[in-house]
């Protein structure tokens, strides 16, 4: 302790100032990350609490969706958050989806993923601004350097040459090596405020914010399934193989009825339509061909009884040898 009471008396009076408000500047940032991240907490306790009451599902209830009741209870507990924390849910809200299994149960379903919906960054960046926080550190240490490169030219500013007895000397080194080693003060404070910031910020504040939301999150996936689409398709190919056994039933049955309908009723009545018409039509083409070879073989009848007689004749009439 007294070297640094020691370093600090032999501090300009204005990087004492400068120093003290420094560590006033770092203790302000402090406050804040603390104060945005209980906010934040807060939020997340909310979102949560608005889900307490709900029971988890089992893992049948799960598969077949949440019911229509229970949507409509967690839709009046998000109707009573704060008026900031109500578009989180709004969110949520806007991915619940009815879903009807092949079974015909109709349930409901998110159709993302809880984290997908609402990442961390999108609930804890409404209250606590990371991005700033990350760079005040850094800006810590700037600072620190800067105040000590301010004290070094303070301190050079007094060294001047003084040839006023004849010979020229350098005055005001005295002041600037005594208190050179002062002069790393706000570096070593802007450096040891900023390992301050970066614990407190890391293992303190996005901790707490990272738990809470982790908690969140698992109480959402216990009460709202998420509908994948591997859910979807393996529900598609059981639906299409039962429409197939189905339909196969069905055309099985047809073919049998048709069957049996054409063999009795169908077939005999064809068959004698079609007899009647063809002998007609064949009874009309062919008649006057008939007729001709009728009258054709008239003739040649008429022509052999005619040769038949002649040759009769010629036997009677013929005189003997």
């Amino acid at each position: 302790m007294d070297l640094i009471g020691r370093l600090y008396d032999t501090l300009h009076p204005l990087m004492r100032i400068a120093c003290v408000g420094l560590v006033v500047m770092a203790c302000y940032l402090l406050a804040r990350v603390l104060l945005e991240a209980r906010r934040a907490e807060r939020a997340l306790g909310n979102l949560f609490a608005a889900l307490a009451g709900i029971e988890a599902l089992d893992p049948y209830e799960l598969r077949r969706g949440v019911p229509l009741p229970t949507i409509e209870s967690l839709r009046a507990r998000g109707s009573e958050l704060q008026s900031n924390e109500q578009p989180l849910w709004r969110e949520v809200e806007q991915h619940i989806e009815p879903y009807t299994n092949p079974e015909g149960e109709e349930g409901y379903f998110l159709t993302s993923q809880p984290r997908t919906i609402l990442p961390e960054e999108a609930i804890a960046g409404r209250y606590y601004h990371a991005s700033f926080h990350q760079a005040v550190p850094g800006l810590l240490t700037a600072l620190g350097l800067l105040l000590t490169f301010v004290s070094i030219l303070l301190a050079l500013a007094n060294v001047h040459v003084d040839g006023s007895q004849g010979s020229e000397t350098v005055k005001g080194t005295s002041e600037l090596i005594n208190g050179l080693s002062a002069k790393f003060i706000s570096s070593i404070l802007g450096l040891a405020l900023s390992i301050v910031f970066v614990l407190v910020e890391r293992k303190v504040c996005e901790r707490r914010i990272t738990t809470a939301y982790e908690k969140f999150m698992n109480r959402l996936g216990e009460i709202l399934p998420v509908l994948t689409p591997m859910r979807i398709q393996l529900d598609l190919q059981m639906y299409a193989g039962r429409q197939a056994v189905s339909l196969s039933n069905i055309s099985s049955d047809f073919v049998n009825k048709f069957t049996g309908v054409f063999e009795t009723q169908i077939a005999p009545t064809f068959a004698a339509g079609v007899s009647e018409e063809l002998s007609q039509q064949l009874q009309r083409e062919f008649r006057p061909t008939m007729e001709k070879m009728t009258e054709t073989l008239t003739r040649l009848l008429t022509a052999i009884e005619r040769l038949e007689a002649q040759k009769q004749h010629s036997v009677i009439f013929c005189p003997a040898a």
